[in-house]
């Protein structure tokens, strides 16, 4: 609103001045006025220039007057101009520097760039030599492993040697057939504190205490045997003539086919005697057979020619410490 004011100002202002000019040149005109002694034409002029000189003064000064941007036009446009070019200067010197620096960083950006594709590398590289030494390192311990696996002569579990003791007995007594076993069990090695506890365990006891000498580790060949103690009542577990099991064979078959059905059953046996309590003896068997027993029964099978029911029974009292002595029994009736 101030430079409409102002505008309208200088309007107004400037009309006034050139009314008053042209009616005073004109004044002069019809009386003939001079001055200086000129003619009045050009003392009309004169008028009339000094009328528009006073405008352009008076809009100038008024410019001034109320105008920031005017006064720094006309008195401080050279010292803008060098602000500008000091400015412009001191731009083009931060545009360089941080050309400079901009450099410097992108140059540091590729080291840091090569420097990692070198470390991935490297990483890349020591991971595949650790999967070529564990693949190494497995077949290594694959080999020692076998290697010992060859050597072993009990595993761990495995049972060494397998006795009875009379239990009940002073402790002096126990100690020393414990002694015999260990000896007999090549020279096993039994810790102290498993020696007395089995000790006060047999001495309240009475009765056949079977003794199982077993392996407390993989026993290497030329290895001290390390061992521990399996005691167990060597209790009744089938009575004389007691059937096992039974099973039924076709006695029109191949005599080896027979054969192999009845040593079926006898396998049987064998694991329904470990399962009542029988312990199997260092090959894991528990059963005892002649083979006189098989024979006469795939005789008898194959007189039949037909399906007969086969069955085992205890030869004759059988205790936990076993072995489990049958008798093969075909029983011969019209099917």
């Amino acid at each position: 609103m101030q430079g409409i004011f102002a505008l309208l100002f200088l309007i107004v202002f400037g009309g006034i001045v050139a009314y008053t000019g042209d009616y005073v040149g004109r004044f002069i005109g019809r009386r003939r006025v001079t001055l200086f002694g000129l003619r009045p034409k050009f003392t009309a002029i004169i008028i009339t220039t000094i009328s528009g000189l006073i405008i352009a003064l008076t809009t100038i000064l008024f410019l001034l007057v109320f105008s920031k941007d005017v006064r720094i036009a006309l008195f401080g446009l050279e010292k803008l101009q060098n602000e500008i070019t000091e400015k412009t200067k001191t731009l083009e010197k931060l545009k360089l520097m941080h050309s400079r620096q901009l450099a410097s960083l992108e140059a540091e950006l590729s080291t840091m760039e090569s420097a990692v594709q070198i470390s991935k590398r490297e990483l890349f590289e020591a991971e595949l030599k650790a999967v070529i030494l564990s693949k190494q390192e497995k077949r290594l311990k694959s080999k020692i492993d076998i290697s010992k696996s060859a050597s072993v002569i009990f595993r761990i579990n495995d049972c060494i040697y397998i006795s009875t003791i009379e239990g009940g007995r002073p402790e002096r007594d126990l100690r020393e057939d414990i002694k015999k076993i260990l000896n007999d069990a090549g020279r096993a090695y039994l810790p102290n504190a498993e020696l007395n506890n089995s000790i006060s365990y047999l001495s309240l006891k009475p009765g056949q205490i079977i003794v199982r000498v077993v392996a407390a580790k993989n026993i290497l060949a030329g290895e001290q045997i390390s061992a521990h103690l399996d005691l167990e009542i060597n209790k009744l577990i089938y009575k004389k003539g007691q059937k096992i099991l039974s099973s039924y064979v076709n006695g029109s078959f191949k005599k080896d086919i027979i054969e192999q059905e009845i040593k079926n059953i006898i396998k049987k046996t064998d694991a329904a005697a470990k399962r009542k309590g029988v312990i199997p003896d260092k090959s894991g068997v528990s059963v005892a057979c002649d083979y006189s027993e098989i024979d006469n029964a795939v005789s008898r099978l194959m007189f039949w020619k037909k399906s007969l029911e086969v069955e085992m029974t205890a030869k004759d009292d059988t205790y936990a410490i076993g072995p489990l002595k049958i008798n093969i029994r075909v029983v011969e009736w019209s099917s």
